[in-house]
């Protein structure tokens, strides 16, 4: 059976939603055995906040891999790089809202924060969480869909640049899971 990129983005998406809701039930259980259910609510914005950024990353990762496969290995190089960049700014962002939402609402008016730091934290984590347990629950579609870039690429430099950027989603990369397509 044969899986493509699509296929597995839609997977690690998945895996993002699941530990996503995970964490949340976590963190309403932690705050209801605290006596603090008011504090549930932005940890649970917090964990929503950073669960869309992680989709959003992995849906840009997508185009990325997709449009470096139809570059020669310098440039499809250099535009992965770039991507990387941006998904880095696009986080970056992320954070700086959250914090300006939780400062301004907890000192100037008294009132619970909107979005909990802490939820935002625990929600990016579910980016590498979820890239690494690709490994345990799918691991063949992983193999079939670097084999399937590797047959369709144009480039040999680009389609190992390919695999790298999925291998290196979040996660350090182990370096006896990618040289088995090393080129």
């Amino acid at each position: 059976m044969e899986y493509s990129i699509d296929a597995v983005a839609n997977k690690v998406i998945m895996m993002i939603i699941v530990l996503s809701a995970l964490i949340v039930a976590g963190g309403f259980v932690f705050y209801i055995a605290n006596e603090n259910v008011g504090g549930a609510f932005p940890f649970a914005a917090g964990v929503a906040m950073a669960m869309g950024l992680n989709i959003t990353k992995v849906i840009l990762m997508k185009f990325a891999v997709d449009a470096a496969m139809k570059r020669d290995a310098i440039s499809s190089r250099l535009y992965l790089q770039g991507q990387y960049f941006v998904r880095l700014l696009i986080m970056l962002a992320v954070f700086v809202v959250a914090g300006l939402l939780h400062q301004n609402v907890t000192t100037e008016t008294g009132s619970p924060a909107v979005v909990n730091l802490m939820g935002v934290v625990f929600g990016i984590f579910t980016m590498p969480v979820a890239m690494y347990s690709m490994n345990f629950f799918f691991k063949d579609e992983l193999n079939s869909s670097h084999s399937n870039i590797l047959n369709s690429s144009a480039s040999a430099g680009a389609a190992q640049d390919a695999i790298n950027e999925i291998n290196a989603i979040g996660t350090e990369n182990n370096e006896n899971d990618t040289s088995d397509y090393q080129i």
